[in-house]
C-alpha cells in the first residue's frame, strides 16, 4: 500500500479515499481548514478556506472556487461523494481548525 500526501494550498480542496493518506494544509495563519469525514466510505476530504463569502470579494471569479466558505463547502462535499462518500453529507464528520488573528492588533475583528 502506498501512503501519500496531498498537500491543500489556499483555495484549494484536496480528498481521498485512501485510508493512510495524509491530507495537509500547511500554513493557514488566518486561514481556516474545513475537514469532512466520511467513516464509512473511508473517505476524507480538506478545504484550505481564505474567506467566508464569495460576495465578499468582486474578484470571486478569479479565485479558486475552495477560496470562500460559502462555495468551499459545497465543493467539497461534492468532491467527498466523487471520491465515494455518502450522498447525505450530514452523515460526514466535520472539523475545523486556523482562523489566527494576525494582522489585527486592536482586536477589531475579534468575534470569539
Amino acid at each position: 500500500m502506498t501512503v501519500r500526501t496531498v498537500t491543500v494550498g489556499v483555495g484549494e480542496i484536496g480528498v481521498s479515499a485512501s485510508i493512510g493518506d495524509k491530507i495537509t494544509a500547511l500554513g493557514l495563519g488566518s486561514c481556516v481548514a474545513l475537514v469532512m469525514l466520511d467513516i464509512h466510505a473511508t473517505v476524507a476530504g480538506l478545504a484550505h478556506v481564505a474567506l467566508p463569502a464569495a460576495a465578499s470579494d468582486r474578484d470571486r471569479a478569479l479565485r479558486p472556487l475552495a477560496y470562500f466558505a460559502d462555495a468551499g463547502i459545497e465543493e467539497l462535499i461534492d468532491a467527498m461523494m466523487r471520491a465515494g462518500g455518502d450522498s447525505d453529507p450530514r452523515r460526514y464528520i466535520v472539523k475545523i481548525a486556523g482562523g489566527a488573528s494576525l494582522m489585527d492588533p486592536n482586536g477589531i475583528f475579534a468575534i470569539g
